[in-house]
């Protein structure tokens, strides 16, 4: 007497949440870094217009004198 094999086809609801656990977490690592990485690029950009502004302001005095 033979018995069928049984088909998995695909897995578990644990694992599957496990699995999706994961992702959520390496979305949220990523989502961190690149805020991290973007305020970055802000405030240099934000020093930048400073330093361009006070050299400005600068050379205007420099010319009234």
């Amino acid at each position: 007497m033979s018995y069928p094999l049984k088909e998995q086809t695909g897995i578990s609801k644990s694992k599957a949440h496990h699995t999706l656990q994961q992702m959520e977490n390496q979305l949220r690592l990523i989502d961190q870094k690149l805020k991290v990485h973007v305020d970055r690029e802000v405030w240099m950009h934000f020093q930048n217009e400073i330093h361009q502004i006070d050299f400005t302001k600068s050379s205007i005095e420099k010319m009234r004198v």
